[in-house]
Order: structure tokens, then sequence, then C-alpha cells
């Protein structure tokens, strides 16, 4: 197969995820938590949408997510100052010390998948790489 952008980045976005979830296969996480809880470890207490977009799943996806979660003791949901529409979502105890694990687990993955980068080029392919993703979100927007 020829090796073009679109297939390295899907290539590199599927073994990157397989990666994450041996990395944390002792947790019991299924795909999608960690990155909930990633998000959260930096926005705690935001609202659902906020972190569905941020996700990026939709609205089915995320509440199934949070249900198991919150199941799990990793996260509670609740409504504030009287706003019934939104849920906001917050970390445990438990579950600041899960989002924890998964930013070692990431940080320890992303380091070796930059091994060999200099500084330099690794920013550049950050910046890039977000330049793409800008991209491509306003065009999902557009087509909204």
């Amino acid at each position: 197969m020829q090796e073009t952008f679109h297939y390295l980045l899907l290539s590199s976005h599927l073994t990157l995820q397989k990666l994450i979830m041996q990395a944390l296969e002792d947790t019991g996480l299924t795909s999608g938590q960690p990155k909930i809880l990633d998000y959260l470890r930096e926005h705690d207490g935001c609202i659902q949408k906020d972190l569905a977009d941020a996700c990026h799943v939709d609205a089915a996806t995320i509440v199934g997510l949070l249900n198991r979660m919150e199941s799990g003791g990793l996260l509670s949901r609740r409504q504030q100052d009287g706003n019934r529409r939104s849920f906001f979502v917050y970390l445990t105890e438990k579950g600041r010390d899960m989002a924890e694990c998964v930013n070692q687990a990431f940080d320890r993955l992303e380091e070796a998948a930059f091994h060999g980068f200099s500084p330099e080029e690794r920013r550049t392919l950050t910046e890039g790489l977000r330049k793409f993703n800008q991209n491509l979100q306003e065009m999902r927007h557009r087509h909204e």
C-alpha cells in the first residue's frame, strides 16, 4: 500500500490507540474513556456537551461512556445553579487518580513515539498537525 499522508495518519492513530489500551489494560478502562479522563483532568466540572465536543463523540456515545464511568466511581454528574438542561461532569478522587495514570501512560507513549526527533522536528510536526486538524474541523462545521 502506498504510504500517503492519510494512510500514515490513520495507521499512526490506530497503532497509538492500541498501545494506549495495552498500557492501560490493568486499569479496566475501555476505549474512549482515557481521552475523557485526560480532558477532565484539565477541565473538571465542564458541561457534558463540551466534553463530547472536545472528545469528538456524539451525544449518545458520551452518555454511554459517562454512565459506565459513573458506575465505576470515576466521575459524577450534577446540575448546577438550576440549569436543568446541562449536566456538569466532575472527577471523583478515584477518577483523578485514574486520570493521572492515563496522563503518565500518554506521556510515556508520546516520548517513545518521538524517539529520534529533534525538539524542532517535534514542534514542527505538532504545529502542522494542529493546523491540519483546525482545517478539518472548519470543513466539518461548514457541512453540519
